[in-house]
């Protein structure tokens, strides 16, 4: 019996299509409504990431004088290699430039659970709009958007 390896149960870049914006928003306000909550600044995110076939598990806005000062979402490993070529895309048209200091690169954090997070270089509040901006982008891509390779 061949061993599977991490990548033989990851789910393929190539089922990345999109959903419903409008159809994931109404499942993310009944999370809220079953006494779960999705925090405002982190929301657009969240469904962007979903309506990609990016299932999340937890996410957070960020919180002055927290653990976490920053934005993150956490997702399932077998999203792995989809997340990674959705922030690839996200940081390469936002911040082509490596060495400005204003430059906002999400990253994913290999935890026991992949985190996806900002590298907390700016202000919280930079890092929330930031957020905000990547989840509209995600969402107004459109259905047959041809991901980078």
């Amino acid at each position: 019996m061949k061993n599977k390896s991490f990548f033989d149960s990851t789910v393929r870049i190539t089922s990345l299509r999109k959903r419903s914006p409008l159809e994931i928003m109404k499942r993310m306000k009944k999370i809220n409504s079953r006494g779960g909550c999705i925090d405002k600044r982190i929301l657009g995110l969240v469904v962007g990431l979903n309506c990609w076939g990016i299932r999340t598990d937890m996410s957070c806005q960020g919180h002055k004088n927290s653990k976490k000062p920053y934005p993150w979402i956490t997702i399932e490993w077998k999203y792995l290699l989809m997340a990674a070529r959705v922030l690839l895309e996200w940081n390469y048209k936002t911040h082509k430039d490596l060495f400005n200091k204003k430059s906002i690169f999400w990253i994913i954090n290999p935890m026991a659970t992949p985190e996806i997070k900002p590298l907390p270089t700016l202000p919280l509040e930079d890092l929330q709009k930031d957020a905000i901006a990547f989840g509209k982008f995600l969402q107004k891509l459109p259905k047959n958007h041809q991901w980078k390779e």
